[in-house]
């Protein structure tokens, strides 16, 4: 707490998900990776609440990595590919590393004393990144403009989103 007014904090968040799964004999592998280290300075307007707003920022380590491989079958551009043992299909995408964040909360305020609830929601505001990786076969039997389309078409899905939602629940 800086002063009735204000405060100033800092976390940090972890968090991975990996799942993999078989559809018409071809394997999919989703890895999802959540890393976060945030700076917030929150704002009290009411001095007998816990009511909060907060602005601050994130750096992010975060990333979804898809990924089909042989043997079976994947979409590139329209076009169906057999994937051999060795082939794979692979789709990146990543969160912003530094984003802004705006957001309401409850808590934490001046007069806590000992155990104390709350909770953020807000937005993180970014731009994502994506990338697509395909082995040589799966590039040969569909052409390097399939590919690039592919591609193409995961970056405009990807760069439509320009921010990450956040909800927080903290015990202090």
């Amino acid at each position: 707490v800086v002063n009735d007014d204000f405060s100033i904090r800092a976390d940090i968040n972890g968090y991975s998900y990996d799942t993999t799964q078989t559809e018409s004999g071809t394997n999919y592998q989703a890895d999802l990776s959540l890393r976060s280290v945030n700076f917030m300075v929150d704002y009290f307007p009411f001095a007998s609440s816990g009511f909060r707003l907060t602005g601050g920022a994130g750096y992010f380590g975060s990333d979804l990595t898809l990924d089909a491989r042989g043997p079976g079958t994947a979409d590139i551009d329209g076009q169906t590919v057999t994937l051999t043992a060795n082939d794979f299909v692979t789709a990146k995408i990543d969160f912003p590393t530094f984003a802004p964040y705006l957001g309401i909360g409850y808590g934490h305020s001046k007069g806590n004393k000992g155990l104390y609830f709350g909770a953020d929601l807000g937005v993180y505001i970014g731009d994502f990144k994506s990338s697509l990786d395909v082995s040589a076969n799966v590039r040969n039997a569909v052409g390097d403009a399939a590919v690039e389309r592919e591609r193409q078409a995961l970056e405009d899905s990807v760069s439509s989103a320009s921010f990450v939602p956040s909800l927080q629940f903290f015990v202090g």
